[in-house]
């Protein structure tokens, strides 16, 4: 009888948590962890056949579970308190570091290195004047690893950009910033969040320095930018995985140019309302420094095309990107006077339109190399 009571009681429990899922308000976005949500499946003879329909679901009912990131934020504090490395999202790191439990994916990475090869043998042949370079991103797994816990296991990023190396070298410039940024980890600096997997503006600098000697330009010194934090309040996306309430915010900074030439940014949202295209006057946008995701204060977070023009030169450079570029385009704006930036994720219309409307003198493969290892949109890189 009392197996009976506690078997109902449960079974009660799972069908008010579900209708609660399934009835709550739609959102279509996590502001906190700063993804797209599953959305609610439509069912079909072939999804039901196949089984799909029931894992999207099951992936819906999880990502609108009631209460999901206060259940989420309780177990990582368990794991935490029993002495656990990680809550099978986050690694707990020393100094209330957190790091994201990301692997390299070497068979994608050697598809994506024969999509970007193939990509780059086009372009060069068609433009045989084209200068090209490629910076892969180590993460702070690898620059910081002696903050991880002991005997945490991380995938060999070494071997990634090694490989990135021999895939592209011999048609490409390739940068690998890992022994600046190690010396400047070193040092002291403050490279990488303690709650995000990005790189801070810092890094980014270190990497930009690395970037333009491997290519043979003058790096603009420390002293041309004002230095300066914008909030004192960021939370990343692993604080986010993390859900640990007594997690301290990262401090984020700006490296602003002085005496900066006006600039204009355009940003195509890849919508087709009013708003679908943006044009400002600066880099940064401000208005995201009150929101959850302030790190889109750099050139105004994911978006399939972002445009920047000075009047430094008459040099074009198209970016292909994920996000790690977003805090490092700044930089690259003493260089060239217009730069095209464009994240393969969100961008798949084919990239003639770009070499046909302007004249790109100039191309930029800048990736985290995890991404880089992981990234299944590649194969939208057409010259076409």
């Amino acid at each position: 009888m009392k197996n009976g009571l506690t078997a109902a009681v449960f079974l009660v429990a799972l069908f008010v948590f579900a209708a609660a899922g399934l009835l709550a308000p739609r959102q279509s976005h996590s502001a906190i962890e700063n993804r797209e949500l599953a959305a609610i499946p439509v069912p079909s003879a072939e999804s039901l056949a196949s089984g799909r329909f029931t894992e999207d679901l099951d992936l819906y009912l999880l990502d609108h579970f009631p209460l999901r990131d206060a259940w989420a934020g309780l177990g990582s504090a368990v794991d935490f308190a029993l002495g656990q490395k990680d809550n099978g999202r986050v690694y707990f790191g020393a100094g209330g570091r957190l790091f994201a439990m990301d692997s390299v994916d070497f068979k994608q990475l050697d598809t994506n290195l024969g999509y970007i090869r193939s990509f780059i043998e086009a372009v060069s042949s068609a433009y045989p004047e084209l200068s090209v370079s490629v910076l892969p991103v180590p993460s702070a797994q690898n620059i910081a690893g002696d903050m991880l816990p002991a005997f945490a296991p991380v995938s060999d990023e070494g071997e990634a950009i090694r490989r990135i190396r021999e895939g592209l070298g011999d048609l490409a410039l390739v940068c690998d910033p890992t022994e600046a940024l190690s010396d400047a980890y070193r040092s002291g600096a403050q490279l990488y969040y303690r709650t995000d997997h990005h790189w801070t503006a810092r890094g980014a600098y270190i990497a930009y320095r690395a970037w333009a000697k491997r290519c043979g330009r003058a790096a603009s010194p420390e002293s041309d930018f004002a230095v300066y934090a914008v909030s004192e309040e960021f939370y990343g996306v692993n604080a986010a995985k993390a859900g640990l309430p007594w997690t301290a915010p990262d401090r984020m900074e700006v490296f602003a140019r002085k005496d900066a030439p006006p600039v204009r940014m355009t940003v195509e949202t890849g919508g087709t309302d009013a708003g679908a295209i943006r044009v400002t006057d600066s880099l940064y946008d401000a208005s995201f420094l009150a929101e959850r995701d302030k790190s889109a204060y750099f050139l105004g977070g994911n978006n399939p095309v972002v445009t920047i023009d000075t009047d430094a030169n008459d040099r074009t450079l198209l970016v292909l990107k994920d996000s790690f570029a977003h805090c490092f385009a700044p930089f690259l704006t003493a260089h060239f006077g217009r730069v095209i930036l464009v994240d393969p994720r969100y961008y798949r219309d084919g990239l003639a339109r770009f070499f046909r409307e302007n004249e790109i003198t100039d191309l930029l493969f800048l990736y985290s190399a995890v991404q880089l290892s992981n990234d299944r949109n590649l194969f939208y890189l057409q010259l076409q």
